[in-house]
């Protein structure tokens, strides 16, 4: 985990030094920040939906002990 955050923090610094002198900021950066997002999104939808199936299926399992069909 350390080393996560220390490459992390070498490559702010560079982006920081790129940006200072007159670079362009970084392309493939913003696009994964982007996808980063578009996957959390997706996630959040699959796990809400996942719960709606498991409170589904928990109610069908309900009604079939009680009238057994």
């Amino acid at each position: 985990m350390s080393q996560r955050i220390k490459i992390a923090t070498l490559q702010t610094k560079v982006e920081f030094m790129i940006l200072s002198l007159g670079g362009k900021p970084d392309a493939d950066k913003a696009e994964n920040k982007f996808y980063e997002g578009e996957f959390e999104n997706t996630a959040k939808t699959i796990k809400e939906n996942l719960k709606a199936c498991r409170e589904k299926l928990a109610e069908r399992s309900e009604k079939i002990a009680l009238f057994g069909y």
